[in-house]
């Protein structure tokens, strides 16, 4: 695993005074996982932890993240390079930290969050610490925050405060005019007093010596700091804004300088040199740049530039345009972009664009990118931005299908269902008829595939003849297809799935042809034609990893473990499933993770793991219940009676659990119940006919009317059923009289 480095300040090399507080620092690394390094703006935090990182030889290990007020936890988790944690489904937080803590355990790695202050209230940011507090054994989550962090409350980590430099302030102050201002003349007496009147805190002292450097007076620089500062905590930082203020309205301070430091100010953390460029003009950038990196006031290193949080708040606050240099950002980076989605620079084109209001190509990105932010995975970035974009009164019909879209895979599916159902009383063709088969499609998913059947019928007839249209005429075919193979009409949808494919390669969309083909091989596994099928849903998987489809991925190693397990190759279907949950659960696939799951119980209980079998079975279950699947709570259902049946216990759940899978079976158009019939025959042998029957009758009572009706008693009890046959008027009368059946009973008839 390639850790990724995130912005791991470099140690000035007149770094001076911390001693104390490393080896305090140390002791704390060596005894706690989660250490808290807090003291005011400007202290010089960030910098002790930057040598420690530097002196006990960290930093291969050692994820650095900058926080920012539009920052959440999943940015760390990606940041550090394990995106596949966040990709897809809307998964509860505990599982996304609980992942991340595996990997910080398993690298050994050491998390830092750096001006956490930017986050403070976010309760997502309290929670992720919370977690962190109470279950990280190994590695080292560090918080670098001003004080008075309100949302620390809650945690005990192992806390550190770091106050000025005290009586290594003038060796700081020396060491930096010998660094960067050797010609400028001042005694140590005079810096003492400076420093003493700064409380040693590091970038208060550098903008001093900055302001000594161009012949301003100590008395000038001290009456600047002090001046109006309150007490307290802010006292330092109101000091090093005084002292901002001071540096940028003096007489030889350039407008160049001025402005540099006000447009760039619109950008967080490192930033490479070109962007900078595209925001600031070029005779303001080379006349300014360098000047500002001699004062000490802007940081540039390996072609990145960064200013300081205190300075870069200050200068923001002085710009008074803010949106034509966001916008200008917003234009680099979206120049940016290839073919491939990368999800961190679409993050800040959309910060940019967000900034300088420009909500209508914000808008235009989701429409144009949107459905390859679902394709690859990236689901909860995608809705955040449909949602900022509607509360600024945008709302495109296309986000109906796109919200549908990322409901279905999430398994949202009553919520699929309605954002499809608006979405089909779009004006425009298109929209419409994607949302009218993609309606019929959450039908067939739910079991009703009959009113799928439908609506696929006459998306069939509404598309025929249209060229516009021939995309979803073809994805018609094949949803139809579908229906007849629910319907266990095998030829029928053999038929439709080879049309739909013909069409789909005249087309060449990729996606498409892999879906048709993976449709086939799964008719052949129903005719038990196993290894064409297996052929075909290797070319299906190949078209999806070149096209990076997660989704399609899932279904397909899903498929061919199926096909495992059939072939009795118990070890191989392992890995395949193992593999399709690990991906189903990376990009939120509920439905396809819920088979899986299914799948490998089925491989437990045949290995004699009857307990672990079961808690798949019921994991199975209950997404399928919140997706309202009747078809996969029906298999789901069928399983976890098996399991208590083979341990025979909790026979009259295991009754109730094959009879309302029965239901479900035969609710959703399907006609095969032999395996629910023949579990529910050997709870009869096990308990005698009589005490069935009764069992029967009584967990029959269990049931909804509808789902009742779907049940045939004689066939579930293995009763002849009982058929009145009509007696022949010439045929002997069954009373044993010896006359004809007209000429004794059947008078009158």
């Amino acid at each position: 695993m390639q850790i990724r480095l995130k912005d791991i300040p470099v140690v000035k090399n007149y770094f001076t005074g911390r001693d104390e507080k490393l080896a305090e620092l140390k002791t704390a690394f060596d005894k706690s996982p989660f250490i808290l390094i807090e003291g005011g703006g400007g202290i010089g935090k960030t910098q002790l932890v930057s040598r420690f990182i530097n002196d006990e030889g960290l930093k291969d290990k050692t994820v650095w993240f900058v926080c920012e007020p539009t920052s959440s936890p999943d940015d760390i988790i990606r940041g550090a390079g394990f995106e596949e944690i966040l990709k897809g489904e809307n998964k509860p937080e505990r599982e996304k930290f609980s992942a991340f803590k595996d990997k910080i355990e398993e690298y050994d790695l050491v998390v830092l969050l750096d001006n956490y202050q930017e986050v403070e209230g976010k309760e997502n940011f309290k929670s992720f610490l919370w977690f962190i507090n109470e279950y990280l054994g190994k590695g080292h989550v560090i918080i670098i925050c001003r004080d008075n962090i309100a949302g620390l409350s809650a945690v005990q980590p192992k806390r550190l405060h770091i106050d000025g430099l005290g009586t290594h302030s003038v060796e700081h102050a020396r060491g930096l005019i010998n660094h960067l201002y050797p010609d400028t003349k001042v005694t140590d007496d005079v810096l003492l007093h400076i420093c003493n009147t700064l409380q040693g805190y590091p970038l208060a002292i550098d903008l001093s010596i900055n302001l000594l450097s161009q012949n301003t007076p100590p008395e000038q620089i001290i009456a600047a700091a002090v001046k109006g500062a309150n007490e307290g905590n802010d006292k330092i930082e109101e000091m090093v804004k005084r002292l901002l203020n001071e540096i940028f309205t003096r007489k030889d301070a350039t407008e160049e300088e001025k402005d540099f430091l006000k447009l760039f100010s619109i950008f967080r953390g490192k930033v490479e040199e070109a962007a900078a460029r595209a925001v600031i003009p070029a005779a303001i950038f080379d006349k300014a740049s360098q000047s500002l990196k001699h004062r000490n006031i802007l940081n540039i290193q390996d072609g990145y530039f960064e200013l300081h949080p205190l300075i870069r708040e200050f200068a923001y606050d002085k710009l008074l345009q803010k949106e034509a240099p966001h916008l200008s950002a917003a234009n680099y980076y979206k120049a940016l972009r290839s073919d491939k989605l990368n999800p961190e620079l679409e993050e800040k084109i959309y910060s940019h664009f967000a900034a300088a209001g420009g909500w209508n190509e914000i808008c235009d990105t989701i429409i144009n990118k949107g459905k390859n932010f679902i394709l690859f995975g990236y689901l909860d970035q995608l809705q955040q931005m449909i949602t900022e974009v509607k509360k600024h009164e945008l709302l495109p019909e296309f986000f109906h299908i796109l919200e549908g879209d990322i409901a279905e895979i999430k398994g949202s599916w009553k919520n699929a269902i309605a954002c499809f159902e608006t979405a089909e009383k779009s004006n425009n063709d298109q929209i419409k008829t994607e949302g009218n088969i993609k309606h019929g499609e959450m039908l067939y998913r739910i079991g009703e595939t009959k009113a799928a059947q439908i609506i696929f019928e006459q998306a069939i007839r509404n598309t025929e003849h249209s060229v516009e249209l021939e995309i979803w005429y073809a994805r018609a075919i094949n949803d139809m297809g579908l229906v007849y193979d629910a319907f266990e009409k095998y030829e029928e949808s053999q038929a439709l799935f080879n049309k739909a494919l013909t069409i789909r390669k005249k087309l060449g969309i990729r996606q498409d042809i892999a879906i048709t083909i993976k449709n086939i091989a799964t008719n052949k596994i129903h005719t038990k034609h196993y290894k064409q099928a297996l052929e075909l849903l290797e070319q299906s998987l190949e078209i999806n990893e070149e096209i990076g489809d997660k989704i399609g991925i899932d279904i397909c190693l899903h498929q061919i473990g199926t096909i495992k397990i059939k072939l009795g190759k118990d070890k191989e279907a392992m890995t395949y499933f193992e593999r399709a949950l690990n991906i189903g659960s990376e990009v939120g696939d509920k439905n396809g993770k819920a088979k899986t799951l299914n799948q490998i119980g089925v491989l437990l209980s045949r290995a004699g793991k009857k307990e672990e079998a079961l808690e798949h079975y019921r994991d199975s279950l209950k997404i399928k219940e919140e997706m309202g699947d009747k078809g996969g709570i029906a298999v789901a259902l069928n399983n976890i009676a098996s399991s208590l049946i083979d341990g025979n216990t909790e026979l009259e759940k295991s009754v109730f659990y094959l009879l309302k899978s029965i239901a479900l079976t035969k609710e959703v158009g399907k006609k095969k119940t032999n395996v629910e019939l023949s579990w529910l025959n050997v709870v009869k042998q096990k308990i005698g006919v009589l005490p069935f029957k009764e069992m029967v009758n009584k967990e029959m009572a269990q049931l909804d009317e509808p789902l009742r009706a779907q049940i045939d008693i004689h066939e579930v009890l293995g009763e002849p059923k009982h058929v009145e046959t009509k007696i022949g008027r010439n045929a002997p009368c069954p009373c044993g009289s010896g006359k004809k059946y007209k000429a004794c009973h059947g008078k009158g008839e």
